[in-house]
This record gives C-alpha cells, sequence and structure tokens, in this order.
C-alpha cells in the first residue's frame, strides 16, 4: 500500500518460528491497530512514566511501544520505525463511505489515522512471532488512502508481497512471476483507477493454492483477478499470484512513503469479504459448443459458479438452441433457438441449487436471413466440401449455382442445356429433357428447383410453367419435364 516515492505495503516473511493457525469461531487477531484507544496506557521506550493514550500528534515508535493487559489487543509488540520517520497518529476524523463495504473492524467513527511519512525509510509492524499461511490462511486488512507514485519502487528481498499506485493511478501488484522465477509489478485495470481522495479498504490473503504459497488481493472486499494470477488449478487468469518469496511465514507489515491508513488488523479470517459458499453447475454440452468462464475454459461435465458471466459459442454451421436445467435461468436465453442463428451468447446462470446445465446446439435449417437458402441444405453441402462461413460469405456469388445444382465448389459442373423437346400437339404439352454438364448433376438431390419458363415472345416475357410430369434420369444425369406448350413458344430451364 505505499504512497510517494516508495510507496508500498510490504510483507515480510521472518524465518524464526512458526505459529500454526488453529479455527476459531470468532477472528484471531496477530495485530488490531486502531490508533483510537482510550483504554490502555501506552509508554514510550525507555521512558520512566506512561504516554497519554492514544492521541493525535503520537510518534508511531510510541503507539503500543508497550501496554498493560487487554482483551482487544491480543499481540502487543512494537512498531519500528528508523530515525527520521515522522508517521504519527493525527486527528482525522473518519466516516467511511458505504462504498467500501465493510471494514476491517467494526466499529463507528474512527478519530485518529495513522500518517505515514517515513521519509525514505522502512516503517515495520512487528508481529508477536512468525505467522505460517500454508495450512490456514492469513489476512492482513486495513483501510487506506493511497498516493499515486512517481516512480517504481525497489522492494527488498524477502518480501512475500506488496501493493503499490502507480502515475497512472493504477493498483500495482509486486508478485512472483513463477514458482522461483524474479518478482514481477502486475497494473491492475479493475478497478480501473485509484481516487487518492478516497478511502479504500485493502485486504491481502496470504494462503496456498494447488501446490503453491500465494496471495489474493481484495479492494473494498472484490476479489481482483488479472491475465498475471491463476486460478485454483493454475489457468490463467486467476485471482491468485504467486508469493515473491516462497516462504510461507509472516512476521512483519512493513510501509514506506507517505498516506493514510486506519483499522490495520492481522488476522485468521477477515471481516465481511466472505460470500456463500459459491452454487456450482455442472454443464453438459458436445464438441460443437466451446465455453469460457469468463476467460477460462470449461470442458464438458465442469463447473461454474451461479452468477458468473459465461461465454458460449459453436463451430461453423450450428446455432444455439437453449441452455436449461432444472429451476435454471441463463440470462441471454430469449435469443436462442431454433432458426435464430445466434452462434455466440454471453449471460449469466441462476440458480438455487447446485444442478446439472444443459447447453444445447443445432445445425442450421429454415430460411437463412439475407440469402433465403434452406440453412440446413446450404450447411450440410458446405460441411461435405469442408467450407467453412467465412468462405462462403467470400465465395457466395461464385458458388451459388454449385450450390443449387449441388455439386463441388469451383467444379465448373454448373452449365445447365436442353438437350431435346419433344411436342405432343394433340395435348398440347412438350416433354423437356435439361442434363448437366457432366452426369455428377444428380437431378433428385438437387439443393435448387428445376423450373421451365415458357414465353410466347421474348419481348412478352417469360412464365413459370407448372411441371405436370417430372423423371429423373440418374445414369444419363438428366431429367425429363413434361409442361403445357403453345406452338411456336419459347422454352428455357433453370435451377433456382
Amino acid at each position: 500500500m505505499n504512497l510517494t516515492s516508495k510507496r508500498l505495503l510490504q510483507f515480510f516473511a521472518g524465518c524464526v518460528g512458526v505459529c500454526a493457525l488453529s479455527a476459531s469461531a470468532a477472528p484471531y487477531y496477530y495485530v488490531n491497530d486502531t490508533f483510537d484507544e482510550t483504554d490502555v496506557i501506552f509508554y514510550a521506550p525507555g521512558a520512566s512514566g506512561p504516554v497519554t493514550p492514544a492521541s493525535s500528534g503520537m510518534a508511531i515508535d510510541h503507539y503500543k511501544a508497550t501496554l498493560n493487559t487487554s482483551a482487544i489487543i491480543v499481540a502487543p509488540t512494537n512498531w519500528a520505525a528508523a530515525a527520521g520517520d515522522a508517521s504519527k497518529l493525527t486527528n482525522v476524523t473518519v466516516s467511511f463511505s458505504t462504498s467500501v463495504g465493510a471494514r476491517p473492524l467494526e466499529g463507528g467513527t474512527r478519530v485518529n489515522v495513522l500518517n505515514l511519512e517515513t521519509e525514505g525509510q522502512t516503517l515495520t509492524r512487528n508481529l508477536a512471532s512468525a505467522v505460517n499461511f500454508e495450512g490456514s490462511p492469513v489476512y492482513v486488512d486495513t483501510m487506506i488512502k493511497f498516493t499515486p507514485s512517481e516512480d517504481t519502487p525497489t522492494i527488498s528481498t524477502g518480501v512475500k508481497a506488496a501493493v503499490f499506485v502507480n502515475a497512472s493511478s493504477n493498483l500495482v501488484v509486486y508478485h512472483g512471476a513463477a514458482p522461483g522465477g524474479s518478482p514481477i509489478n502486475t497494473a491492475i485495470t479493475v478497478p480501473a483507477t485509484i481516487n487518492p481522495d478516497n478511502w479504500y479498504r485493502l485486504t491481502i490473503m496470504l494462503g496456498k493454492f494447488s501446490a503453491y504459497t500465494g496471495f489474493k488481493v481484495y479492494i473494498n472486499g472484490t476479489e481482483i483477478t488479472s491475465n498475471d494470477g491463476y486460478t485454483e488449478t493454475g489457468a490463467q487468469p486467476g485471482p491468485w499470484f504467486f508469493n515473491a518469496d516462497p516462504d510461507a511465514t509472516l512476521n512483519s507489515v512493513a510501509f514506506q512513503g507517505t498516506g493514510m491508513i486506519d483499522e490495520l488488523v492481522v488476522t485468521d479470517q477477515a471481516n465481511g469479504i466472505y460470500t456463500p459458499a459459491s452454487v456450482l453447475l455442472t454443464l453438459s454440452f458436445d464438441s460443437t459448443i466451446t465455453v469460457l468462464d469468463g476467460a477460462t475454459p470449461v470442458l464438458t461435465g465442469g463447473t461454474v459458479a451461479v452468477g458468473n458471466t459465461i461465454h458460449i459459442s459453436t463451430a461453423d454451421w450450428y446455432e444455439l438452441v437453449s441452455v436449461v436445467g432444472a429451476d435454471v435461468t441463463y440470462s441471454d436465453s430469449a435469443r436462442l433457438g431454433v432458426g435464430n442463428y445466434i452462434q455466440t451468447s454471453s449471460g449469466t446462470l441462476a440458480a438455487g441449487a447446485a444442478t446439472a446445465v444443459t447447453i444445447t446446439s443445432a445445425q442450421f435449417s429454415g430460411p437463412m436471413p439475407g440469402y433465403g437458402f434452406d440453412g440446413r441444405k446450404v450447411s450440410t453441402w458446405a460441411m461435405h466440401y469442408g467450407k467453412t462461413q467465412q468462405n462462403m460469405v467470400d465465395n457466395a456469388s461464385l458458388w451459388v449455382d454449385e450450390y443449387l445444382l449441388n455439386v463441388a465448389p469451383d467444379s465448373g459442373n454448373t452449365e445447365l442445356k436442353i438437350t431435346d423437346i419433344v411436342i405432343d400437339p394433340v395435348l398440347e404439352t412438350a416433354t423437356i429433357t435439361v442434363a448437366g454438364a457432366t452426369t455428377s448433376v444428380n437431378f433428385t438431390q438437387l439443393n435448387g428447383a428445376l423450373v421451365v419458363y415458357t414465353a410466347a415472345t421474348l419481348a412478352g416475357g417469360f412464365t413459370e410453367a407448372p411441371a405436370l410430369d417430372f423423371t429423373v434420369n440418374p445414369a444419363s444425369g438428366s431429367a425429363q419435364v413434361v409442361v403445357k406448350y403453345a406452338a411456336g413458344s419459347f422454352i428455357k430451364a433453370v435451377v433456382k
């Protein structure tokens, strides 16, 4: 949490002793500093008499230097300030806005805060003994007013994690890039910027994910996710950062720079950042569907938490039909359905209990918007010849005849010719034989329809002549169509 040229909150892990955590109904506080204590007497180091209780102007190295037994302070230890450090308690009445959500400590309006002025030194709040966070998480939790930093701080060896605000007002997290790798700084874009005029609740949870020690960052109770972070299973992006130092103990919290903090606690439970256990939904879908949970791929049989945003997409020539489950609602369901041609969907799932959710797709069917062709025929023809939707968009005008005749694209087999006309003057009919350029044209499997037109004069235009009979000769690749015919009429045949 740092706050000028060396503005950061550093988490040092000492290597002397290990304090294993045990579960408890109420939070256990290793540090609990409100800077407002009035029911205990503080003594300055080396002083023969008491210093007044926590009050404005008290130097930070006098605060809790020594104190009488008090139930609210579990680990009485020193604030260690270097020579020249001007950090002190300051009387700033703070009523934290509701936007920060729950605070680290319950209570009303705070009177004093810690005003940091470390003068380039490091100010350290020591724990009574090192705390191990490998078996159970430990939380460093505080209220803070950040001051953007004009440069990137140099962070000491042994620091588990650090945060500061850069010149662009982005929160920056210092963490390990990978187990054993060199630490890096990652600027967080959500929240997009930090306002130096506002108080924020900053919570760091140190613990273990997968086989590694790491930490999560919360701003106002909201978990931060980063492209440099990981999920519990090691996928990216995610909320877990590798610790910059892999040792799994914490013995102090250190500050450099300027700014204000209040309600600093180190505890085994963080107040108010917990949410109810997620309701997990098991997704089922076939190979034509791809699902992302945020940016993380989900396999069929995988789970997503209720309320997460999922992104669904289909393979070429398939549309999304439904997202359904017992007592499950999907926020984008209204757009889905057969014939809607929806291939991408983003939405949230809601359900009161864990259950199965089935996502279905179907091959295109029905009239295709903008084309008028039958979606099932177009998609079947295109998939048979290995053509993508984009291929079809790029070559629609070139391939339309091949599609209608149901022959291979770019095959050149698109010519139709009338090979014979037999007139019956008594019945006033004409039997017209139509053939394709090759016998590959199968008139029983056309995607279009063979239509005969007649015209008394070319100037008068052609009109469709309904077929009285239609016979196909597959061996010769031809078809005979019988239509009413008037002597002297012109005839043409098309597939459309």
